[in-house]
């Protein structure tokens, strides 16, 4: 059962006057047409909700305030919640409820951008891990990684998630894909790069983040392309070029290396859309023209 279930089911039992759906991170989504008519009772009621919330361990709330009852930003404040952002005659207020670390909350914008490593060490293994709330509650193994933060470059970003998860060291080394998905959250775009990381395995010692990675392994690449069912989406579209030995891969760079025009040096650094459907979306995925090449190659065979 996911840590949001298990919420649900805890806080069946707390009596409140407002309507709210919960998220996979444990937050707290309260319905805007749940807030009282009274100032004072919604004062009084989102105090007393938000003390079962926090008992609950519960991790954060966000309340959508509509222009006609404005007067109720004033004790919302009062209770600790802070502007979000504001789309339309509604401003949405959040607040952080985990004690135990600081804000997690994303930042409002027209996009978001993430960022993932993939972690090869000196014997042929990539990092993976498992999050404790997985989408669906079935876990599978992803790319560590995160949001970019402010006035962070996407480089720095991959290399601080990729430490704070994992804690292992890696080097930037190029971009493998980056994919958009126009469905992200409050109806944004979020753009996610994936980078190819080196390090050495015996200067690196696993140490994952306890509150949100479940597990952190070393997986041999070649064992990649046999747990394709256990992988992420996203993970399941850039494993296949491991299923085949660096020969076939090999002949096709080759055959750009023996032609050596100007066009087919650029097309080496072409990078094209191989789209697919994840939680019911249609998501955008970009690979180099070398990986699909080189794919395409080893369906062949």
């Amino acid at each position: 059962m996911d840590r949001a279930k298990k919420l649900e089911e805890k806080l069946e039992e707390v009596k409140t006057v407002f309507t709210y759906t919960i998220d996979r991170y444990k937050g707290i989504k309260v319905a805007q047409d749940s807030l009282p008519d009274e100032k004072a009772t919604f004062e009084d009621e989102m105090d007393k909700f938000m003390d079962e919330l926090v008992k609950n361990k519960a991790r954060s709330i966000w309340i959508s305030i509509p222009i006609e009852k404005s007067s109720y930003i004033e004790a919302a404040a009062s209770l600790g919640f802070e502007f979000h952002h504001t789309k339309g005659s509604v401003l949405v207020m959040s607040k952080w409820l985990d004690t135990r670390t600081e804000s997690r909350l994303p930042g409002y914008t027209t996009h978001y951008c993430g960022v993932g490593g993939f972690v090869l060490n000196d014997h042929d293994e990539v990092l993976l891990i498992q999050e404790r709330n997985p989408y669906g509650g079935t876990p599978f193994w992803k790319l560590p990684g995160g949001q970019v933060e402010e006035n962070e470059t996407l480089e720095q970003a991959v290399v601080r998630e990729v430490k704070e998860e994992t804690g292992v060291d890696a080097k930037v080394e190029g971009v493998i894909s980056f994919r958009e998905n126009p469905h992200y959250l409050f109806k944004t775009h979020d753009l996610y790069f994936v980078f190819l990381m080196s390090c050495k395995k015996d200067e690196n010692v696993i140490q994952k983040q306890e509150i949100e990675i479940a597990e952190c392994e070393w997986v041999p690449c070649k064992d990649l392309p046999r747990k394709l069912s256990l992988l992420s989406p996203m993970l399941q579209r850039i494993t296949p070029i491991f299923d085949q030995d660096l020969e076939v891969a090999e002949k096709v760079i080759d055959g750009y290396r023996q032609e050596g025009t100007k066009q087919s040096m650029l097309n080496l650094m072409l990078m094209n859309n191989r789209p697919y459907t994840f939680r019911g979306r249609s998501q955008d995925m970009y690979l180099g023209k070398m990986i699909r090449d080189c794919m395409r190659a080893v369906s062949k065979i």
